[in-house]
């Protein structure tokens, strides 16, 4: 009987573990990064966050509105990040913006082993000139650009 029950916790753990390994979603979110740092007592992690910028449709409703954007990078490389931690720090210091392309996990990060957030990023890509122009422009980050 105890054998059984060992053997019956034993699947239902390894079921959970398992079926949780899958992402919830993907996407991507444009914005500028404000904070990037390492941070965590047992378990060291990079945490980020980035100014989300509303949507064109949006931009007359919402002018200074944003939504603020929390990231990870996966520290069990599950999810493997393209970008090196000193890339997304220099678009940080520009205040460039940026695309960032992430994963959110659902089940995989219960004691923040992996990160503090359940958004792990893929990739940072600086947006084409041309539009980081404009959206500089249009959100006053600048006063003049040359």
């Amino acid at each position: 009987m105890k054998g059984f029950k060992f053997v019956s916790v034993f699947a239902i753990l390894a079921i959970m573990f398992t079926s949780c390994t899958n992402s919830y979603s993907t996407g991507d979110r444009v914005g500028v990064i404000t904070k990037f740092s390492k941070k965590g007592l047992m378990f060291d992690s990079w945490e980020g966050e980035m100014k989300v910028s509303p949507g064109i449709a949006q931009q007359q409703q919402m002018i200074g509105q944003y939504e603020t954007f929390s990231f990870s990078i996966d520290n069990d490389k599950t999810i493997e990040c393209t970008t090196h931690p000193d890339s997304i720090r220099l678009y940080m210091m520009r205040g460039e913006p940026v695309i960032i392309e992430y994963q959110e996990t659902k089940g995989l990060n219960w004691f923040n082993n992996r990160g503090n957030t359940n958004y792990f990023i893929k990739s940072v890509k600086p947006i084409h000139p041309y539009v980081q122009t404009q959206f500089l422009k249009y959100h006053n980050i600048v006063e003049k650009i040359e």
